[in-house]
This record gives structure tokens, sequence and C-alpha cells, in this order.
């Protein structure tokens, strides 16, 4: 490359290095997305906050799981068969009849496993492993969430039988469904 042709470049680039800050200025009149994200840019640098204040969060969120908790071992049968009904929306449009007891809603749930993709026999192996009523609560609650849950069998194995059974509580997952509506009765 000759001299000549080097300068040429030179000059080129920076021609366009000064046309460069025009042309985004331009587009941020263009755009009222820049100017939101240029704002919430702003937003976020202006804040100064500590690693404290994740921490305090983090504290509030494992308190709120202990309400959740403690509002669970307070729920008397019939308020729990009433929470599962209204929360349980999709599961109760396949009963054929009311449900009104928890026999019937273990009924419900061992007709739906099948449905859903759940082995009978990894479904028996739950009920045998944990309490029959928390196995047929918990397949009830994975339909309820079925567009979040990408594969339901290996979902409720998992669940119930697998890695998570021991940190699985389909009594807070039912609170949190509800909407955390439940107070229980003082």
């Amino acid at each position: 490359m000759e001299v000549g042709d080097y300068l040429a470049a030179i000059e080129e680039a920076e021609a366009l290095i000064q046309e460069l800050p025009a042309t985004v200025t331009q587009q941020k009149q263009l755009s009222p997305i820049a100017d939101l994200t240029e704002v919430n840019h702003e937003a976020a640098t202006e804040r100064s906050g500590s690693d404290g204040q994740n921490v305090r969060h983090h504290l509030n969120s494992q308190l709120e799981n202990k309400d959740l908790k403690r509002s669970a071992q307070k729920m008397d049968d019939e308020q729990l068969m009433a929470l599962t009904i209204k929360t349980c929306r999709e599961a109760m449009a396949f009963a054929v009849e009311p449900v009104k007891t928890t026999h019937d809603l273990e009924r419900l749930a061992c007709q739906l496993a099948p449905m859903m993709g759940i082995d009978r026999k990894c479904y028996e192996q739950a009920c045998t492993e944990l309490t029959k009523p928390r196995v047929a609560l918990s397949t009830l609650l994975i339909l309820q969430m079925g567009n979040r849950i990408r594969n339901m069998p290996a979902y409720f194995r998992s669940v119930m039988i697998g890695k998570r059974a021991s940190t699985f509580d389909p009594m807070s997952l039912l609170l949190r469904l509800s909407g955390n509506n439940y107070r229980p009765a003082v």
C-alpha cells in the first residue's frame, strides 16, 4: 500500500467518525425507545446502593416463605379443599362429579396423571413413598402450572421421588398459585 492510499484511507475514516455522532443524534430524535433506554440507563447509574440492600431483599423473601409454611400448617381440611378447588381450575374442569372430599381429589388426580403423561408405576411409587393426598395435590398443581412446565412426567418424578422430593412443598405452591389470598383464621 502506498503512502497516498494510506493517507486517503485515514481521511475517509476520519470523515466517517465525524458523521457518526450526527447519525446517533438523529436516531435518538426518531426513536422514543432510545430516550427511554437512556433514561433507564441514567437511573441505573445514579442509583447507589450497597450489597446490604440485596441481603435485606433475600431475608424478606425467606420470611415470606416461612409465613406461607405457617399459613399452610394452620389450614384445616375443609379450607384446604376449598383452596385447592379454587386454585386448580384446570383439573376441576376434568372432574366428572363435583369434588367434595379428599378421596374425590385423590381419584381425580389418579385419573388425570396418565393424561398428563405420568406413568402409573411412577404415580403408585410416589403414593407409597409419600401420602396419597400430597401426591394428589401435587398432581393437580402440576396440571395447573402446565404452561410453565416443559415436561410434566419428568417434573412429577423429580418432585415426588427424585432429587427435589425432600424440598418440594405442595402446600406452599398451592398458596403461591392462589395468589396468597389465604389468611388463616385466628
